[in-house]
């Protein structure tokens, strides 16, 4: 019986495969679970930095003032050409009596 004690004592079940050594933080500790997978490195702006979400597809050359500049939005459809006083003219009659 002295053999079974030898066998189960705590020298075989105790902390030795289940102690901090082979539970702790070694397979979910900050070198596991840190920032490695999630840090700067892979989710950092590399996917949505300057060069995919910069101003290359909304800078100034796509929606700057060419199609809303002074040439296509100026006086010229606008101007005192179009909305002057040619179609609502008044004039003015002075009677003397």
């Amino acid at each position: 019986m002295e053999g079974s004690d030898a066998f189960l004592n705590n020298a075989s079940l105790d902390n030795a495969s289940l102690d901090d050594a082979s539970l702790d933080n070694a397979s979910l500790d900050d070198a596991s679970l840190d920032d490695a997978s999630l840090d700067d490195a892979s989710l950092d702006n590399t996917s949505l930095d300057n060069t995919s979400f910069d101003n290359t597809s909304l800078d100034n050359t796509s929606l700057d003032n060419t199609s809303l500049d002074d040439v296509s939005l100026d006086n010229a459809s606008l101007d005192d050409a179009s909305l002057n006083n040619t179609d609502n003219t008044y004039s003015t009659e002075i009677y003397i009596s």
